[in-house]
C-alpha cells in the first residue's frame, strides 16, 4: 500500500493546502472525524453491556433458577460500566474543550466547530443510556435482596407454625394435668386438635403478610418500559 501511494505521492502534494490557515481547517476537520468514530465505537462496547443487562433483567424478572452467581454478574457489569462511563465523560470534555478553547492548531471557523455538536450530542444519549442501565443493576441489586429476605421469612415463618403447633398443645395438656381437674377425655381432645390448627392457620397467616415480592411492583415495570423505550 505504501508503494502504490508513493505513486500518487505528486499529485497528493499538489492537493495539500499551501497556505498555513488552511491547514487548521483541514485538522479540524480530521480531529472531528477521529473523535467522531470513537463515539461511534462506543456503541459497540454499551450494546455489549445494554444486552447483558437485559438478558440479567428477563432472568431476575422470570425468577429463573440457575447456578451462576447473579450478584458477581452484577459486580462486574457495574464496574465495566463505571468504566464506560469514565471514558465516555473524558471524551465529552475533550470534544468540549475543543469545541470552545482557541488553540492554535485549530481552526476557529464556527461553520467546521458546529460540527462538534453532533458528537456532543450523541455522547449526551450514551451517558444517559448507561445512566439507564446503572438503573436497572441497582434494581437487580434491590431484586437479589428481597430474594434472600423472601427466603428467610419464608424459614422463620415455617419455624414459627412449628414451634406453635408444639407449644400450643404442649401447654393446653399441662393445663389439663392438673391434678383434681376432672375432664373427661372427649373434650380434650377435640379442644387440642382444633386449638393446634387455629393457632397453626392464625400465625401463618399473620407471618406470612411480611414477605416481599419485588417481580410485581410498579418501580420495576416502569423501569423496564424506560429502558426498552430507549
Amino acid at each position: 500500500k505504501i508503494t502504490k501511494l508513493y505513486n500518487y505521492s505528486n499529485s497528493l502534494m499538489r492537493k495539500l493546502p499551501k497556505e498555513p490557515e488552511q491547514w487548521a481547517d483541514r485538522q479540524t476537520i480530521l480531529l472531528f472525524r477521529l473523535m467522531d468514530e470513537v463515539s461511534e465505537t462506543n456503541f459497540s462496547s454499551l450494546r455489549t453491556i445494554v444486552e447483558q443487562a437485559e438478558q440479567l433483567e428477563i432472568d431476575l424478572a422470570g425468577s429463573r433458577q440457575s447456578d451462576r452467581d447473579v450478584g458477581y454478574e452484577l459486580s462486574n457489569m457495574k464496574r465495566s460500566l463505571l468504566t464506560f462511563l469514565n471514558a465516555v465523560w473524558a471524551t465529552h470534555d475533550t470534544v468540549r474543550n475543543v469545541k470552545f478553547g482557541d488553540p492554535d492548531m485549530l481552526t476557529d471557523d464556527d461553520d467546521i466547530l458546529e460540527k462538534f455538536e453532533v458528537i456532543l450530542g450523541r455522547l449526551d444519549r450514551q451517558i444517559q443510556m448507561a445512566e439507564n442501565v446503572m438503573e436497572i443493576i441497582s434494581t437487580g441489586v434491590t431484586i437479589i435482596q428481597a430474594e434472600t429476605t423472601n427466603k428467610l421469612t419464608k424459614l422463620i415463618v415455617w419455624l414459627t407454625v412449628a414451634a406453635t403447633a408444639v407449644l400450643v398443645p404442649n401447654t393446653i395438656a399441662t393445663i389439663f394435668g392438673i391434678p383434681d381437674l376432672q375432664i373427661s377425655w372427649t373434650w380434650i381432645i377435640p379442644i387440642l386438635i382444633l386449638s393446634t390448627l387455629f393457632s397453626v392457620i392464625v400465625t401463618y397467616r399473620w407471618t406470612n403478610q411480611f414477605r416481599v415480592n419485588p417481580f410485581r411492583s410498579k418501580k420495576f415495570k416502569n423501569l423496564r418500559k424506560k429502558f426498552r423505550a430507549k
